[in-house]
């Protein structure tokens, strides 16, 4: 099935600006992934060297592109050009730079199409270049991750009938195909960790907005209180020498490893008792969805539209962001009932059994396109 509208075939352009691999780039792979297989002619424009860049590289047309900000008019030449050779009549631009990009895309193609995905639920800052690039009708749909965004951007003033909800996937198959128990005795020996220890992991970047400070007090609260446990912190971010001068200095270095980056997911989560998320902001919170379907029990915060995913109680424990005492004895129950850790698990598996997969996320986003398309 190829994205065309009244018999004539059309060209999808995605702009992803990070330098780096993180959940909003693994969205764009799946997204793109899912398209080609449905027939449709992606391309990509990614950072020069960046990860997304070397996974599509033998999937899709590329285009290397950096851009420094928001009035890059190099980059935006750049992509003018390849717009103009490809005959590009879709732009889904996937990051903040990328709108900007794709606004003055479409200021050079009024006829091309422009769809911004927005992923992050904190409200763009308030000044004039974001009021131009929100508010505008060049931008012709928003795609948000989750109802909380698409919240956010109301507030902000962008129009309903302009926002679409359109959930972000994760694929569950990697996580069928690995042995549970052999995942955490290979992270127990590196780890140098007795069998008998509960491990409690989390994977975020290690950026403000993740809060693995709360994480860290909560933990500090668990060792006085004499809980057993190994935390495991997979991710890398410019915070990691500070936080591990915080775990130093709460006395929690010795139950605490840092994995840095981490490429097997799936063995991660599938090693893990508990899987936490500190976050206080979360577009959606994929991380939760891969520990669901690695069969972990998820002891979160409350952050952005992970409510939208588990519930507290019944498919997770959640508390309020920023809640260390409440983080912590959510933690402790965990850790210490083995029957309520796997009713809870259990309980969000057969909730997202039939939900955020990649199949719907990517049926969804075409039927938009087409949509669109045959609108303009």
């Amino acid at each position: 099935m190829k994205l065309s509208v009244r018999g004539e075939s059309y060209r999808v352009f995605h702009i992803d600006t990070e330098n780096t691999w993180r959940g909003g780039e693994k969205q764009v792979e799946l997204l793109i992934r899912g398209l080609r297989k449905k027939g449709v002619e992606c391309h990509l424009a990614a950072a020069p060297g960046g990860p997304l860049l070397k996974k599509m590289y033998d999937w899709v047309p590329v285009l290397p592109l950096r851009m420094n900000n928001d009035l890059d008019f190099v980059a935006v030449a750049r992509a003018a050009l390849y717009c103009r050779d490809w005959r590009i009549r879709l732009i889904d631009a996937h990051t903040t730079r990328g709108h900007a990009l794709g606004f003055w895309l479409k200021l050079l193609f009024p006829e091309t199409l422009l769809v911004v995905h927005r992923r992050v639920d904190f409200p763009p800052p308030s000044h004039w270049g974001n009021r131009v690039l929100y508010l505008s009708r060049r931008v012709d749909q928003f795609v948000a991750i989750s109802n909380h965004v698409a919240a956010i951007l109301e507030k902000f003033g962008v129009g309903e009938s302009r926002i679409a909800v359109i959930h972000s996937a994760v694929d569950p198959s990697p996580f069928q195909f690995v042995d549970r128990s052999e995942a955490r005795a290979s992270l127990l020996r590196r780890l140098s960790v007795s069998s008998e220890v509960p491990l409690i992991g989390t994977a975020a970047h290690l950026a403000p907005h993740k809060d693995h400070a709360t994480l860290f007090k909560a933990l500090a609260i668990l060792k006085k209180e004499s809980v057993a446990f190994h935390c495991v912190i997979a991710g890398e971010g410019r915070l990691r020498r500070k936080l591990e001068r915080m775990a130093n200095d709460l006395e929690i270095a010795r139950q605490l490893t840092f994995l840095g980056f981490h490429e097997d997911m799936p063995a991660f989560m599938r090693a893990l008792d508990v899987f936490t998320l500190s976050s206080r902001t979360e577009g959606l919170g994929t991380a939760v969805l891969e520990a669901v379907h690695a069969g972990a029990c998820v002891v979160a915060t409350g952050a952005g539209g992970i409510p939208e995913m588990v519930t507290d109680g019944h498919s997770s424990l959640l508390c309020e962001p920023g809640n260390f005492q409440v983080l912590a004895q959510n933690l402790k129950r965990a850790l210490e009932n083995c029957e309520l850790r796997e009713r809870i698990a259990a309980n969000a598996r057969c909730g997202l059994q039939a939900r955020f997969l990649p199949e719907i996320m990517v049926s969804k986003t075409l039927s938009l396109y087409e949509n669109l398309l045959e609108r303009s």
